[in-house]
């Protein structure tokens, strides 16, 4: 789970609250400052553990979502013309 601004251990928590109803609140400390003190590995771990592919799924939607906006931050977007687009698509497809 990488460090992005996006996916701080506050917003997996009030994230994973949401869900199941809150189930996941019954494998991590009670004070959240308790919660704050934990490794991020482990409370990343005890979620993925608790809600599975959900969580998985969610992680990934916030890494693209990061992806997008620095993207569009730092115009990182290729404009690309469409005949070149064709020829590379059918360039790299595998044949069998």
């Amino acid at each position: 789970m990488p460090h992005y601004e996006n996916i701080t251990i506050t917003k997996i928590v009030n994230w994973a609250q949401e869900i199941e109803e809150g189930k996941v609140l019954d494998y991590l400390p009670i004070t959240e400052k308790e919660i704050l003190k934990l490794p991020r590995a482990y409370t990343g771990n005890v979620i993925y553990t608790v809600l599975g592919k959900p969580f998985d799924d969610w992680v990934q939607l916030k890494i693209k979502e990061r992806n997008e906006l620095r993207k569009q931050e730092r115009e990182m977007q290729i404009a690309m013309d469409p005949e070149i687009m064709r020829v590379f698509q059918a360039s790299t497809t595998i044949s069998l």
